[in-house]
């Protein structure tokens, strides 16, 4: 399903959901956790000392955290586009 094929109300509740979810103590306990666990990936792959094949795995685990963000910062991003894009058509009428 596209963020295209929701109706109004659906879109509306999900932004608010989103934004509501960004108030709470897990959203900010979830983002303490991505931000501890970069700074030790950061800091694995910048120690000599690591053998290198802890430091493929930490090259895995940091593209992965890079692609998990990088989905919600979409998926943010279109429906902020479809409500404009909703918005613009209403005016239009």
């Amino acid at each position: 399903m596209s963020i295209r094929d929701l109706a109004d109300i659906d879109l509306t509740t999900m932004k608010t959901r989103t934004l509501e979810f960004q108030d709470t103590d897990l959203w900010r306990e979830l983002r303490a956790a991505v931000v501890a666990d970069r700074e030790r990936i950061l800091t694995d792959l910048t120690d000599r000392s690591v053998a290198g094949e802890h430091l493929k795995y930490a090259q895995g685990e940091l593209a992965q955290a890079n692609r998990d963000i990088m989905l919600v910062e979409r998926f943010l991003r279109g429906l902020a586009a479809e409500q404009q894009r909703r918005q613009r058509a209403v005016e239009r009428a």
